[in-house]
């Protein structure tokens, strides 16, 4: 039996259950299969969701917190990549050839069937594929980027081409290779509804009306079309997953987490007041007016001092007074880093005082309110040991801080501590936790209504279980037994790859890095 798991990044049930009737394939897949949410990791984003999915592991396993990462003991800061990490993929434990299509960040594999390297992993330009006669055949528009700065008709324009590209490849694939298992990956929904979320919800702030008010219904009408195209290219029925990294929710107002750390005496910049004045102003021209117009407008001498005298996340290290900073945050996820002794470069707080600050911080944070309109800016706040465990954990944020829906958190470098959306574009949509999982199939139970939520380290043991292989010991997801028609008890085994296999792909992976 063959089994198709289709990535749908940010994709949400805020949109498919108000447009069921809109979405024929979805609609009938859930009606007749099993679906959930699907809730994601903290913090939900693509470079820690995908691998936890990939993997059944929590961040601390894989070691990713961000789309950033640091080296506590020497404060360097990197864009992840998975290609550095010592952990094992789901489908790595199957003896079968499988196809993964552009999953973000999984690094080259020699699958036995097809691969084309997704987003968030590439080390140059050019697309890694296997066979490599792929490469001359993946359409225009594939791998197309989103620019908010661009004309709002020619993103729309973009996104439904890219949607209709991914459909034309996967069916090329699936019409090729022969296989027991693919993984397809469709992006565009996460990008659309990043900036187009204003346009569709007449409750945003930033509504205003638009013809590009159906611009996020119809990418997603566009993919429900694809997606009965690409299943209909099996000759037979197949079990097929449908899950997304994480959802989305509404966004009004962009919460600074360094400036209200600075605000509360928990940071320090190593820079002048003015200089950390004129970041702000720059940062906020910068999301309002177009990139032409802020290289008409804003002197070059102004732009160097914004950009360079008040560094941002790259350079992060030379913006703060590290001698006088408890805590800090980095990346784009709402992340708090302790500046420990012992563990950080400059470190400042003691061990003894460590869960004392945690404490002061997670009050600090569930108290603070927004100024406009009162309501509580943060849902929760986790503390590091709650939620993670592994060996990356010293690289873990120390605490991690969930919005209530509206808000969304930055590791921007600045004083100015609230920022609202004005306009649609970009981010009045951003990442919630609550994906989607809707599964059908010969294998596939079906549930009554909508099944008790699931994690998303749950699908990576839940797929081997339901392909007939054991469960690796150390995946810390656990099968969806209502999803699974079998009666079979989960097996589980030794987590170890053979020799055979570990070789093989430090082989594969010192070539994509260019070291052998």
């Amino acid at each position: 039996m063959k089994t198709a798991i289709i990535g749908l990044d940010g994709g949400t049930y805020r949109i498919i259950d108000n447009y069921r009737e809109d979405l024929p394939t979805l609609d009938r897949l859930m009606a007749d299969g099993y679906h959930s949410i699907l809730d994601s990791t903290q913090p939900p984003t693509t470079s820690v969701a995908w691998p936890s999915f990939a993997t059944g592991q929590n961040p601390a396993k894989y070691g990713m917190f961000d789309f950033m990462g640091r080296f506590p003991e020497t404060l360097n800061f990197y864009i992840n990549d998975a290609r550095k990490k010592g952990f094992d993929f789901f489908w790595e434990h199957m003896d079968e050839p499988i196809g993964l299509g552009s999953v973000p960040l999984i690094p080259y594999h020699n699958t036995d069937g097809f691969f084309v390297q997704g987003s968030l992993a590439r080390i140059n330009e050019d697309q890694i594929v296997s066979p490599i006669s792929l490469k001359e055949i993946i359409p225009d528009y594939y791998d197309y980027r989103i620019n908010w700065q661009d004309d709002t008709a020619d993103i729309v324009d973009g996104v439904m081409k890219r949607i209709a590209a991914r459909e034309e490849f996967f069916k090329h694939l699936i019409s090729t290779f022969d296989i027991p298992l693919y993984f397809l990956m469709f992006n565009a929904i996460d990008h659309i509804q990043h900036h187009f979320w204003a346009y569709m919800h007449e409750s945003h702030p930033a509504h205003e009306d638009s013809s590009f008010g159906a611009a996020i219904l119809d990418a997603y009408k566009r993919f429900d079309e694809a997606l009965e195209n690409i299943l209909a290219c099996f000759d037979e029925r197949v079990n097929v997953v449908i899950a997304s990294d994480h959802g989305f929710k509404p966004c009004h107002t962009e919460l600074n987490i360094n400036a209200l750390l600075n605000q509360k005496g928990y940071l320090e910049y190593d820079v002048g007041t003015s200089t950390a004045v004129l970041t702000d102003a720059y940062d906020f021209l910068k999301n309002h007016i177009s990139a032409d117009t802020l290289e008409f407008l804003i002197p070059s001498s102004v732009k160097s001092a914004a950009k360079d005298q008040m560094p941002r996340n790259d350079r992060i290290m030379d913006a703060i007074n590290w001698t006088e900073t408890s805590a800090y945050s980095f990346g784009v996820m709402p992340n708090i880093y302790l500046n420990l002794v012992g563990r950080e470069k400059y470190g400042q707080v003691s061990q003894a005082a460590y869960d004392q600050i945690c404490d002061e911080l997670t009050e600090m944070f569930l108290d603070v309110t927004d100024p406009k309109t009162g309501k509580n800016v943060f849902k929760n706040v986790y503390q590091r040991d709650d939620i993670y465990h592994g060996p990356y954990i010293e690289q873990a944020p120390d605490l991690v801080l969930e919005t209530t829906t509206g808000f969304y958190c930055s590791g921007n470098l600045g004083t100015q501590i609230f920022t609202r959306k004005t306009g649609p574009m970009p981010n009045s949509g951003v990442h919630e936790r609550e994906g989607i999982l809707i599964a059908n199939g010969p294998d596939i139970a079906t549930s009554d209504g909508r099944a008790e939520r699931n994690g998303i380290a749950d699908v990576a043991p839940t797929l081997l279980h339901l392909l007939g292989y054991p469960i690796p010991e150390n995946m810390d997801g656990t099968v969806i037994l209502g999803l699974d028609t079998s009666d079979r008890t989960p097996a589980y085994t030794d987590h170890k790859k053979s020799e055979k296999k570990h070789v093989e792909s430090r082989v594969l992976t010192l070539k994509q890095l260019g070291r052998i």
